[in-house]
């Protein structure tokens, strides 16, 4: 059974913005050399919905989905991560260890993990979750996972995007999944880590 560095669990902006940011970070000493990303996303984000007119650098009145397929593409150049269709059930184990079932049957392992399943709702089985009230933003009934800094839950685990907390904005949903990748590669190379661009590609 193949095993993923990282999971990504949620293919929103935030999901695919920290995919984004940990697909382009190889030439790292401490990164394994087979190191590989997921994303498993049930298909159901919000953006899918939205035409956006304030997002950085994309043109005004563009449709949610185009900037989702925009960032698969920027994604997949990168050619170590890959996307499953399908929905998360539960997660056991621990850093290095963790065990992803989904309800397709599939069992995941991966050494990390990154929860970025929105504000709607939280129904992964697992033992260190803890849901508290979004109170970041204007309707009520939303959620948020507790996390601490670079929006760590438990060793190995993060949340990211909405479910770390931040406001409905994709701007603030994007950083927030940049900041998580920093988070998990900081861990793994055990010093404050982030991604500048470069002149060389890393596109390999």
């Amino acid at each position: 059974m193949k095993k993923y560095t990282v999971t990504i669990i949620g293919g929103g902006v935030a999901g695919l913005s920290c995919a984004l940011t940990l697909a382009s970070s190889k030439g790292f000493p401490k990164l394994p050399q087979d190191f590989s990303f997921l994303v498993i996303d049930d298909g159901k984000s919000d953006l899918k919905k939205a035409r956006l007119y304030n997002v950085p650098l994309a043109e005004n009145g563009i449709d949610g989905e185009e900037l989702l397929n925009k960032l698969h593409s920027q994604i997949k150049k990168f050619r170590n991560t890959s996307f499953v269709e399908d929905t998360v059930k539960s997660i056991s184990g621990t850093k290095g260890e963790f065990n992803i079932t989904t309800s397709g049957e599939k069992q995941i392992l991966s050494d990390y993990v990154v929860l970025a399943t929105g504000m709607h709702k939280f129904e992964i089985a697992g033992d260190d979750f803890i849901i508290e009230d979004h109170d970041n933003v204007p309707k009520p009934g939303k959620i948020k996972l507790k996390a601490g800094v670079n929006n760590k839950i438990k060793a190995g685990v993060y949340a990211a995007g909405l479910a770390a907390g931040v406001p409905t904005m994709f701007a603030c949903a994007a950083g927030s999944g940049v900041e998580t990748a920093c988070g998990v590669l900081s861990d793994i190379q055990e010093n404050k880590t982030v991604i500048h661009d470069t002149a060389k590609s890393r596109l390999n």
